[in-house]
């Protein structure tokens, strides 16, 4: 029996709406799926945009975020937190600059690498005050120059190390008591990251002072 033309195109429109329909169902997961990937990257700009792409889901691509990303889900409950859209405000830079801490103190390498490259500062000299969470770092309350180095360095985070310096941190510069990162990896006997930062260039207060009286 041959089919009728209006019953091959109520067939076709059927069918046709069945495929639209599947693919607007599929789409979102396969969208979701297509960001996770570079979540993982080594590449600083495809990682953070990876980031921004989910956050820009909303909350499924919040929950990916959560599930997937490499520093696990405290990290990623810090970059929901902090996170400011597809591009960063100048007048946001204290947050921006606070997540990174906060990401540096503890130890969360890809949330260090997101929040560097969406601008925050690796040689800002931090008011500890400002930031209750630091206070535990000994010595340290009543500076002024103190940086991320110095706070990895202090906290033992030898995977953060490497991370600052390779984005242009100061591996030498000293807080208002002289005190270098070196300084406070050797006081606190994190033997890991005195050698880490020996082996680029690093120095203690001392060594430095007896440099400069040299010349």
């Amino acid at each position: 029996m041959k089919l009728g033309l209006p019953l091959k195109l109520g067939i076709f429109v059927v069918v046709l709406f069945s495929v639209v329909i599947a693919a607007c169902l599929l789409f979102k997961p396969v969208k979701t799926r297509w960001f996770v990937s570079p979540l993982h990257s080594e590449d600083a700009e495809r990682m953070a945009n990876a980031v921004d792409d989910l956050l820009d889901m909303g909350e499924k691509g919040k929950e990916k975020l959560i599930k997937d990303f490499p520093d696990g889900k405290d990290a990623a409950h810090l970059i929901i937190q902090y996170w400011q859209g597809t591009y960063v405000s100048p007048t946001l830079d204290d947050d921006l600059q606070e997540a990174l801490i906060k990401s540096v103190e503890k130890g969360y390498v890809a949330a260090t690498i997101y929040f560097i490259f969406k601008g925050a500062d690796v040689n800002e000299g931090m008011m500890i005050e400002r930031f209750g969470s630091l206070r535990s770092y000994a010595g340290l309350e009543e500076d002024r120059t103190v940086t991320l180095l110095h706070i990895a360095a202090d906290n033992n985070r030898p995977k953060i190390v490497p991370v600052l310096l390779e984005h242009g941190a100061k591996i030498n510069i000293r807080d208002e008591r002289g005190r270098t990162p070196l300084d406070l990896a050797v006081m606190r006997g994190h033997e890991k990251i005195a050698d880490l930062l020996r082996a680029r260039g690093g120095k203690t207060g001392e060594e430095l002072r007896r440099e400069a009286g040299k010349k």
